[in-house]
């Protein structure tokens, strides 16, 4: 293989350019509605965050309803799991379908919990 052809090869595998979709402009456009037709929600605050705090319970509850069903199960079998590092190496580790769920799960718990904090610290910042 020359020069030419493996400079060719690495431009025809760039990635390709990220993907827009509509769910992202929803929340901005409500945004810019609500200030175009000058709706006030701040007479809604206490029940925006009773409903705010309503949906974080049942989404919790939702977690802990499905790790216990995963732990219920006793499945014993072997998956091969590939992860992406923070360097950017795969790597293959093996593990039972209950291992797998539990990593999982607590993933999202991890995640839903930083959220919950972001979203605490703006609300409480403004």
């Amino acid at each position: 293989m020359t020069e030419t052809d493996t400079k060719k090869t690495e431009e025809a595998e760039a990635p390709a350019a990220p993907q827009l979709k509509v769910s992202t402009f929803i929340a901005p456009a409500a945004m810019m509605g609500l200030r175009y037709f000058n709706i006030d929600l701040t007479i809604y605050l206490q029940e925006l965050r009773i409903a705010f705090a309503v949906m974080v319970v049942f989404k919790f509850i939702m977690i802990g309803i499905m790790y216990m069903l995963s732990q219920s199960k006793e499945d014993k079998t072997k998956i091969t799991v590939t992860e992406k590092g923070f360097d950017g190496i795969d790597k293959t580790k093996e593990q039972t379908v209950n291992e797998y769920d539990s990593a999982a799960i607590i993933k999202s718990v991890g995640s839903s919990l930083f959220g919950l904090c972001i979203t605490c610290g703006i609300h409480y910042k403004w």
